[in-house]
């Protein structure tokens, strides 16, 4: 059999940037790379490379990643037990005590231990037990909610690296946490009881709460599934103003934010395709003195918030607005925070006051469901009681995708 290629990656590999590492492997899944010829690669990069390199995979789709210990992030790889994760080698604790180590979870097997490993590297307070059990259950969420999505009969990885403020890039001393999967991806196993016309729209349904491969739209789910795991971790991710990357077969999905405007943004990473064989899971959440609790409370509650309604209702149209009617262009509103509430306001005012209203989505590819959230909530239920038209105009398909799962709950 031929040997696979060099996967030839960027030498820097940290989600600040992750577009040029998973193009690389998009291009190129099955292929073979020393992790000592990187200048510096992040946890989340070596779960990823791990879970692509088990020694259990075929033979004709099993990359052959190693390291020799011989650059500052070859000792990396080797400190957190990269070797031992992909030969299926008895779990060892990491060299460094600023790592959990790379390890493997299986489906149907218990995930509490490994999440709480994770918590007591982000919250290590001996007095902060409650915050520390209340973030092992968000992790534990995550793990089996990737893995149920999965169907990888090696089930995932999983490890986690606290980076320290003032390296790498990094203001906040923050957790990373990864998980991934080589199994059918996000999109596939969300066809089973959801409409998905795109790998992206799946990637936007992933990250709403009670959405799962198991059981249908607009259920709940189980004590043991509640498909709350890649909610959760993405409403922490907005709410601490840290990151979240979910990369699965087809396409990627970045949630970034900017510290200083206390904004966040969401992108589809570009090109077109950009993904991974399976399905890779990071967020960080930064160290600094949070109250943990509270903010687990507010995303509870926005999970509640946001479970979709049976009734089916809807009323935003996608016909082409009279000609009279004005249009609101989203990018520019977003665009200028400052006066983002005054606007929303005023166009809401104007639907209660019987006047119809059409915004244009044009360049934009995908919006969180907070901001969609922000932009129309209100303002949807407004023109239903009050029988005004809301047009919507040149929205992509996870755009949509979002419209349609706002209705679905602001109209309950």
């Amino acid at each position: 059999m031929a040997e696979p290629p060099d996967l030839d990656p960027p030498p820097r590999v940290g989600l600040a940037e992750p577009g040029p590492f998973l193009a690389t492997i998009s291009r190129r899944p099955w292929f073979h790379h020393d992790l000592d010829n990187f200048d510096t690669v992040e946890m989340w990069a070596l779960v990823a490379l791990c879970a692509l390199s088990r020694k259990e995979r075929p033979d004709d789709i099993r990359c052959d990643v190693y390291e020799r210990g011989s650059s500052r992030a070859g000792r990396f790889a080797h400190a957190v037990r990269f070797t031992e994760a992909r030969d299926a080698e008895a779990a060892m604790a990491s060299q460094t005590d600023r790592t959990v180590a790379i390890q493997r979870v299986r489906f149907g097997q218990p995930t509490a231990k490994v999440a709480e490993e994770i918590a007591s590297l982000a919250v290590p307070g001996a007095d902060e037990v409650d915050s520390r059990d209340a973030l092992a259950y968000v992790i534990d969420e995550l793990l089996r909610n990737v893995i149920q999505h999965s169907g990888d009969a090696l089930g995932a990885v999983v490890g986690a690296q606290r980076m320290d403020a003032g390296k790498g890039g990094y203001r906040r001393a923050t957790v990373q946490v990864a998980v991934a999967d080589t199994g059918k991806g996000i999109w596939e196993s969300l066809k089973i009881h959801h409409e998905v016309p795109s790998a992206e729209v799946a990637l936007e349904k992933a990250i709403r709460p009670h959405v799962s491969g198991t059981f249908p739209e607009g259920q709940t789910g189980s004590l043991n599934n509640a498909g709350l795991g890649l909610f959760f971790t993405s409403e922490m991710a907005k709410l601490t103003r840290s990151r979240f990357l979910l990369a699965s077969r087809g396409a990627s999905l970045l949630l970034s934010s900017d510290e200083e405007a206390d904004t966040h943004a969401i992108e589809i990473l570009v090109p077109p395709g950009t993904g991974f064989p399976g399905t890779l899971a990071v967020f960080e959440l930064p160290l600094e003195i949070v109250d943990r609790d509270a903010l687990l409370d507010v995303i509870r509650k926005r999970a509640s918030e946001r479970t979709p309604a049976s009734s089916g209702r809807t009323w935003l149209t996608y016909e082409a607005p009279p000609a009279a009617v004005p249009r609101v262009l989203v990018r520019e509103l977003l665009d200028d925070t400052t006066t983002f509430e005054a606007r929303v306001e005023s166009y809401r005012a104007g639907l209660s006051a019987g006047r119809p209203l059409s915004l244009d989505f044009s360049g934009i590819a995908i919006l969180t469901q907070s901001v969609l959230h922000a932009l129309l909530f209100h303002s949807v239920r407004v023109a239903w009681a009050m029988g005004t038209k809301v047009y919507i105009e040149c929205a992509s398909p996870a755009v949509r995708s979002g419209l349609d799962y706002l209705e679905s709950y602001a109209l309950k």
